[in-house]
C-alpha cells in the first residue's frame, strides 16, 4: 500500500534526526581512522589504541597536529574492541533456538542463572590455583559482578564457552552450537561495556576492571588454543592479537595498583610474586638453549631480549609440573615477556619461534585442561615444519610431547 504524504514526511524527519545525532570524530588519530572506529581523542593516547595494544600516533599525527583542541571527553558508546578470534565458523543458531533466552538483550532468565551457577561452581575452579585463592577471587567477584553488566556478561560468556566444550556425544550439535553462539554474543557485549567503562577509571571501578582483565585473558587465550586451524599463520596472528589486547588492558589498570593493593586481592598478587621469586633461584630447565642463544649470530640487543624471555619461560617450565598451579603461569608468560620479543615473534625470527616451541611443552603438559587442549602438540609441529632440519637441534625433542603427562583434570 503506498505511503501517505504524512507517513513520508515522518520517515524523512526520522532519518534527519538520526543524521543529526551522529557526531563524527573529526580530530581522531589515524589508527582509529584506519580501523574505521570512533576515536575518543584522549591524550596522550586514545583509549581504543590503548585497549588494542597499538601505538597511538595522536601527538605526532600530521592529520590532527596543530588543531589546538584539547582532548574531547565523549559520552557516546565507543566501538567495541574486537575479539582475538571470530567464531563465525560455528554458524548461526538453528531456527528452533534462535529466539531462546540468552541470545539477546533482556532481563535475567534461566539460562543466565544456569551459566552463572556453572561459573561459580565449575569454571572458576579450572584456573584458580588454591582453595584460599578461589575463596578470595569469588568473594571479590560477587561484590563487583552485580554492579557492572560488562563483568557479568564476561562471566556468563566464559561459562557458556566452558559448557560448550564440556558437552559430549550425548548432546546434539545444535546444543553445542547454541552455547558457542551464546559465548560469542555475551563476550561482544562484555567488550562493548568495558570500552565504555574504561573511559573513566576510578577507585570504585578499578577492582572490577582487574577481575575483568584476568577473566578476558583466560577467555582470549582459550579461544586461540582450542581452535582447530590448520594454518600456523592464522594461529600465530590470533595469538599475537590476544597478547596485544591483554597488554593494552593491563596498561590501563597499571596506574591503579596502589588502590588494588589495599584490597584482599593483594593476597593473590603476592602469592604469584612469591612463586616467581622462589622459582628464579632454581636452575634452568634448558641449559643447552641458553648456550645456543649465547653463541648465536644475533645482535646484543636481540640476545638480551631472548635471554629475558627465556628466563621467564624457565619459570613456566618449572611451574607447569605442579597440580592446579600453572594455568595463570602459562598465560602470564605470553603477556609479561618483553614486548620486543613479541615483535620478533611477529617477524617469525627463528630464535623467537624456538622459544615458542619450548612454550608448547608447557601447553602440552596442560593438554587435559579445557582451556588448552592439543594446542601444544599442534604448535610444536607447525614450528618444526616451518624451521626445517637446520634448526632441529634447537628444538625440544619430540619425546617430550609423547611422554609428558598432564596432572590437572579438565
Amino acid at each position: 500500500m503506498p505511503l501517505s504524504e504524512n507517513d513520508k514526511q515522518e520517515r524523512a524527519e526520522a532519518r534527519a534526526r538520526q543524521r543529526r545525532a551522529h557526531k563524527k570524530s573529526r580530530n581522531g588519530c589515524s589508527q582509529c581512522k584506519r580501523r574505521h572506529i570512533k576515536c575518543d581523542e584522549s591524550q596522550p593516547a586514545c583509549s581504543s589504541c590503548v585497549v588494542a595494544g597499538l601505538d597511538c600516533p595522536f601527538l605526532s599525527d600530521p592529520n590532527i597536529r596543530g588543531t589546538g583542541q584539547s582532548p574531547v571527553t565523549t559520552t557516546s558508546r565507543p566501538s567495541p574492541t574486537t575479539t582475538p578470534r571470530s567464531r563465525s565458523s560455528t554458524g548461526a543458531l538453528p531456527s528452533s533456538t534462535s529466539n531462546e533466552p540468552g541470545c539477546c538483550d533482556g532481563e535475567v532468565n534461566m539460562v543466565h542463572l544456569q551459566l552463572f551457577s556453572h561459573f561459580m561452581s565449575e569454571t572458576s575452579r579450572t584456573f584458580i590455583k588454591s582453595d584460599i585463592s578461589l575463596d578470595i577471587y569469588l568473594k571479590n567477584l560477587r561484590e563487583c559482578v552485580f554492579g557492572q553488566k560488562y563483568l557479568m556478561h564476561e562471566v556468563l560468556s566464559l561459562a557458556a564457552l566452558h559448557m560448550s566444550l564440556q558437552m559430549n556425544n550425548n548432546q546434539s550439535p545444535d546444543q553445542v552450537m547454541y552455547y558457542q553462539h551464546l559465548a560469542t554474543s555475551l563476550q561482544s557485549k562484555a567488550l562493548a561495556g568495558f570500552n565504555e567503562a574504561v573511559q573513566e577509571i576510578n577507585e570504585r571501578n578499578c577492582l572490577t576492571l582487574l577481575i575483568f582483565s584476568h577473566m578476558l585473558g583466560v577467555h582470549s587465550f582459550c579461544e586461540v588454543f582450542i581452535s582447530q586451524d590448520e594454518s600456523f599463520s592464522n594461529f600465530l596472528t590470533r595469538l599475537l592479537q590476544a597478547i596485544h589486547l591483554l597488554r593494552g588492558i593491563n596498561s590501563v589498570i597499571q596506574p591503579w595498583w596502589h588502590v588494588l593493593s589495599t584490597t584482599d586481592m593483594i593476597h593473590l598478587m603476592r602469592e604469584g610474586e612469591a612463586h616467581r621469586i622462589a622459582r628464579e633461584s632454581l636452575e634452568t630447565t634448558v641449559p643447552h638453549l641458553h648456550d645456543l642463544m649465547a653463541t648465536a649470530d644475533i645482535s646484543e640487543t636481540s640476545l638480551r631480549i631472548y635471554q629475558e624471555a627465556l628466563r621467564r619461560l624457565d619459570l613456566a617450565l618449572h611451574g607447569s609440573s605442579e597440580p592446579r598451579d600453572d594455568i595463570n603461569i602459562v598465560f602470564a608468560w605470553l603477556v609479561t615477556s618483553p614486548k620486543e620479543y613479541t615483535d620478533l615473534l611477529a617477524e617469525r625470527r627463528p630464535e623467537a619461534l624456538v622459544l615458542l616451541a619450548y612454550y608448547a611443552v608447557v601447553l602440552h603438559r596442560r593438554r587435559n585442561s579445557w582451556l588448552i587442549g592439543t594446542a601444544g602438540r599442534r604448535m610444536y609441529g607447525w614450528i618444526r615444519d616451518y624451521l626445517g632440519d637446520r634448526w632441529a637441534h634447537w628444538l625440544p625433542p619430540v619425546q617430550m610431547f609423547d611422554m609428558t603427562e598432564a596432572q590437572t583434570p579438565a
